[in-house]
Parts: C-alpha cells; sequence; structure tokens
C-alpha cells in the first residue's frame, strides 16, 4: 500500500477501483487459482491502512452486491466526467 501514497505525494491523482466485499470475494473465489487467504490478506491490508481514506481519490464502485461488474461506459464516465 505504500506505492499508493508515494504516487499521491508525487502528485498523481488516484483512482480508487470499490467493490462490494462479498460479491469480490465469491468472484475470487470462482477463479480456478482462487486462495482465499491471499484476497483476505488484501483486504485486511487495505483496512488497516483505512485506504482509501484521505486520498482525495476518484472512488468507483466497480462491482454491485449482485456480482454485476460496472461497464466501461460507465467506469469511464466516473473518472473521466463524461
Amino acid at each position: 500500500m505504500q506505492w499508493v501514497l508515494e504516487l499521491k505525494m508525487a502528485g498523481v491523482q488516484i483512482i480508487w477501483f470499490d467493490a462490494d466485499l462479498a460479491a469480490a470475494r465469491e468472484k475470487y473465489l470462482s477463479r480456478p487459482s482462487g486462495d482465499v487467504s491471499l484476497f483476505d490478506a488484501q483486504i485486511e491490508r487495505i483496512k488497516r491502512t483505512k485506504l482509501p481514506e484521505g486520498l482525495d481519490a476518484i472512488s468507483i464502485k466497480t462491482l454491485s452486491a449482485k456480482g454485476r461488474f460496472h461497464s466501461f461506459k460507465y467506469i469511464s464516465a466516473k473518472i473521466f466526467g463524461y
């Protein structure tokens, strides 16, 4: 997570891709190599560092609670404002 903070300090506009955690975990588990301990460890690191709090990031929810991904068009509009 340190590299995210370093990018922010360098002036980069951070874009934080968020998701419903339960749905994201299910998607992760559905992968052939989905080792749930890796997913859980990453989520724990994010929670411990409280990211994206304090980053002034553009935050975009990419996966709904129903397990549906938003379209590229939707995500682009959130990033670029069109």
